[in-house]
Order: structure tokens, then C-alpha cells, then sequence
């Protein structure tokens, strides 16, 4: 009885072990202070693996959360797999405190993520989440860190980076950068909200969206 234990203690178990093959990296992107105006951040991950399941961590500066989206009558985190995940596969992720993203991605079925997209228009895209600057943050330059890197095989074994954590740019722009004031009377060019939804001609105070520019209009 001890042996056959001792046996599967040792055949059941798995391994967890650096991978020198594995690579994750995330786009550059900026925000703007005002707490509503969504940026997304692209996550890219490229194996000679395939795996089934991941877990990171996503360090951000203090202001930075994880958008909230509108679904059905709910409101929920904006994070998505990209088309390299089938339907068999769920994201989520969750703010522990201030500056820290926890995310994590599995399949019940223990269905393999695709190594590129469909189509191959974005190679390597895993996940997107949509971020926001509140106005407290100073604009200016800072770092996201991606870290607690962990992707899962169907065998239960995983890999983890040699070295953490990566670091990537990003940048916090004034909410008032970029917009120019312009008179309720120039034109009659189709105007958006900052959440991009079309806005009629008798709403002319505030700012909006025109040409791919902010306005203000008053």
C-alpha cells in the first residue's frame, strides 16, 4: 500500500519549470486622465507549446483600473480572449488592491488555446483588457509590469518565464490635451461622446469627439 502511494503521488503530480522557449509581451498605450476614455491592452504570448490555461498579474500605476463595459443589463469587466481561444475557454480577472490586475484563463474541457489568430491579422494576440486613468493621475510617463506568469499544458505541468517581471511603457495624457474650442456654429460635421456614440445636432455644449479629435463645444 505505501509503494502503490508513494507511485501515484509520483505519476499524478506535475511540474512546474522556466521555459526558455516561452515569450509574453504587451503593446505600449496611452490613457487619458479623465476616468471614462477606454485604451486597450493588447497581451501577446508565442510558445513552441500549446497550452490550455494561464494565469499573470498585471502591476499598474496607482489611478489605473480595469474598464467596465456594458453586457446585456450587467456591467462587467472589459477583458476578452481573442479569437485564439474557442468558446470552451473563460477569462476573468480582479483587482486585489490598488496597482495589481490579477487575470486568469482555463478551459474545463482542457481545450488548447490556437497559436495564432484565425486569420494570422494579429499574430500572438491572447487577451485584451480595456484600461482607465482617473484625474488623479499626473500625466506623464510610466511602467506596467507583467508578472506571476504561468501558462498550463493539458498534462497539468506549466511553464513560467526565467525572469520577471517585464516592463512596458505607458503613458498617461491630460484629459484637456488635444482639445480645441471651437464655436456651436462651425458646421454641422456629425459629432460622437467620448464613449463614441453619435450625439444630435441640439446637443451642442460640451466636448466631443469630431474627425477623430476631441472638441469643445459651447
Amino acid at each position: 500500500m505505501i509503494c502503490l502511494m508513494s507511485y501515484c503521488q509520483t505519476t499524478l503530480g506535475y511540474v512546474t519549470e522556466p521555459s526558455e522557449s516561452l515569450e509574453v509581451w504587451a503593446d505600449s498605450i496611452s490613457l487619458i486622465n479623465d476616468g471614462q476614455t477606454i485604451s486597450t491592452l493588447t497581451i501577446y504570448e508565442k510558445d513552441i507549446h500549446d497550452y490550455t490555461a494561464f494565469n499573470m498579474a498585471i502591476v499598474v500605476p496607482e489611478g489605473v483600473t480595469v474598464a467596465r463595459v456594458k453586457q446585456g443589463r450587467e456591467e462587467v469587466d472589459d477583458i476578452h480572449l481573442t479569437d485564439r481561444a474557442t468558446s470552451s475557454h473563460n477569462i476573468t480577472c480582479g483587482m486585489p488592491d490598488s496597482n495589481t490586475i490579477k487575470i486568469i484563463s482555463s478551459s474545463p474541457s482542457l481545450a488548447n488555446y490556437f497559436p495564432t489568430t484565425e486569420d494570422d491579422s494579429n499574430d500572438y494576440a491572447l487577451f485584451t483588457i480595456g484600461l482607465v486613468a482617473s484625474p488623479e493621475v499626473e500625466p506623464g510617463e510610466y511602467n506596467i509590469e507583467l508578472c506571476d506568469i504561468k501558462f498550463v499544458l493539458e498534462s497539468a505541468d506549466a511553464y513560467i518565464l526565467p525572469e520577471e517581471p517585464l516592463v512596458f511603457p505607458i503613458t498617461i495624457e491630460s484629459f484637456s490635451t488635444g482639445i480645441k474650442k471651437v464655436d456651436s456654429t462651425e458646421g454641422t460635421t456629425q459629432k460622437f461622446d467620448l464613449q463614441g456614440r453619435p450625439v444630435n445636432a441640439e446637443q451642442t455644449n460640451g466636448i466631443y469627439i469630431v474627425n477623430g479629435k476631441k472638441i469643445l463645444v459651447d
